[in-house]
């Protein structure tokens, strides 16, 4: 599982980041990583606050409207005697700039559930805001779900993160 995850980094940020040429070709490119806080609010009785860290990549369709692809993971601690779980999202959306340092974004993709030695899929979502703290750091805080027919789960993150490649 984490041979995938850091697998996915890997190519991911060989994707984003490049030469001064690919740069200037792929100029509507960029790439960023955040660390975020984690706060179980749907479903997760059995955990208590966690971490996470998400690699991004955002292609610039226009000043406003942004095409996204992320992967990243997350740990919540189990309470007492139950065990904690790992969660790793891979998610394609949407960001929409609501002005030149706001923006609004949705997320759909696979979500995948460890918990000791089981893995389970899971469609993961994520709808969030963020602010542009200058133009390499930025904080959001997001709602990620995660769902399968009869079983739903979800936490609130809050997070800063780094544009590395712009």
């Amino acid at each position: 599982m984490r041979k995938y995850f850091l697998l996915s980094i890997v190519l991911f940020y060989s994707m984003s980041y490049s030469s001064a040429y690919a740069q200037q070709k792929f100029k509507n490119l960029s790439g960023s990583i955040a660390a975020s806080m984690a706060i179980p609010v749907y479903n997760l009785a059995y955990t208590s606050i966690g971490a996470g860290v998400d690699i991004a990549g955002l292609y610039a369709m226009n000043k406003s409207l942004a095409v996204s692809a992320d992967a990243g993971y997350t740990g919540l601690v189990g309470k007492k005697y139950f065990p904690s779980i790992s969660l790793i999202p891979i998610r394609v959306g949407m960001q929409y700039r609501l002005d030149e340092k706001i923006f609004a974004e949705g997320k759909i993709g696979l979500g995948i559930l460890s918990l000791g030695n089981v893995n389970t899929n899971y469609t993961a979502y994520s709808v969030g805001i963020g602010y542009d703290l200058s133009s390499r750091f930025y904080m959001r805080t997001r709602y990620d779900g995660f769902a399968k027919k009869a079983s739903s789960f979800g936490y609130a993150a809050l997070g800063i993160g780094y544009v590395f490649c712009k």
